[in-house]
């Protein structure tokens, strides 16, 4: 996957996969990331070679019982220890974590790769509850400089209206940053 990222002129993946990604019975937490580790490592001088970055999403308990959380994500990115294996922020999932968004995003920003735009009713940005104002503010003070996506599972509104408002949203959020 990774050539074939590379190939196509990307250079993150991203590592999702909720359900794919759940622990077998009678693994721990600790041996899963242990396990999770080793699987990237292996895979470590391809992504290398093609200069890709896998991108570690940690999800919220609804969907997966493993990485629900952005320091769960930053243990298996130092277990693995490479430049080609980061964390990947999704703002719907950082909403299940218990701790400010912004406050998630500053603390893991040395290491984030990339970055999901999304509410947490599963809409793009301005279309729920999430303020983006200190999430994209955070973003902005910690010297993100990579895509932020919008990733939306409620498609009711239209790809378009999807599409249009939550880049609508996101620039007025821009222009109001300091």
């Amino acid at each position: 996957l990774a050539r074939l990222c590379r190939d196509l002129g990307g250079y993150v993946m991203v590592l999702g996969s909720p359900q794919q990604r759940n622990l077998l019975p009678g693994i721990s937490h600790d041996q899963g990331l242990d396990y999770a580790a080793d699987v990237i490592k292996r895979a470590d001088d391809v992504l290398k070679e093609c200069n890709v970055t896998i991108a570690v999403e940690p999800l919220s308990p609804a969907e997966g019982d493993f990485l629900n959380t952005a320091d769960q994500g930053a243990d298996l990115v130092s277990r693995v220890d490479s430049e080609n294996c980061l964390l990947h922020l999704d703002v719907k999932a950082m909403s299940s974590m218990g701790e400010p968004i912004d406050g998630i995003i500053r603390k893991h920003a040395d290491i984030t790769a990339h970055f999901h735009a999304n509410d947490a009713n599963l809409r793009g940005p301005g279309m729920g509850d999430v303020d983006f104002l200190p999430i994209m503010q955070a973003l902005k003070d910690t010297g993100y400089d990579s895509w932020v996506s919008v990733e939306v599972f409620d498609y009711d509104p239209g790809i378009e209206t999807l599409a249009s408002e939550s880049i609508k949203h996101l620039l007025e959020i821009e222009s109001q940053l300091q």
